[in-house]
């Protein structure tokens, strides 16, 4: 039977194949030419806590960092600070889709009324 690390490494593989394609992370500059940060990408999804940014929005015992190198796709690292492992992977468009339904949760207003 796997731990729940186990499961939750298998998740983020899984979530990144499936969310994110190679030419993502592929840079293109006249000086260097082309260069392809998706190795370093999956590095840091693994070091998110020290290679990753800081993003508010976490729930409970996760917490979210950014990656990003150049002008790459950035990914969103779901940490759990529990387990100490990656839980998943988002692309910008589902943080913003996460971030804008947080906000509109927070601007109901409280009328003193359970619903």
């Amino acid at each position: 039977m796997k731990t729940h690390k186990e499961n939750c490494i298998y998740h983020v593989v899984a979530r990144f194949e499936e969310r994110f394609k190679k030419e993502d992370f592929i840079y293109k500059s006249k000086k260097f030419g082309v260069v392809d940060f998706t190795n370093e990408v999956v590095n840091a999804i693994w070091n998110a806590p020290k290679a990753g940014i800081f993003v508010p929005g976490g729930k409970g015992d996760c917490v979210i960092f950014k990656i990003k190198y150049n002008d790459t796709k950035p990914v969103f690292v779901v940490w759990n600070k529990v387990v100490d492992c990656a839980v998943t992977v988002l692309t910008g468009e589902m943080f913003t889709n996460i971030a804008m339904w947080d906000k509109k949760k927070t601007s109901i207003p409280y009328n003193g009324y359970n619903s």
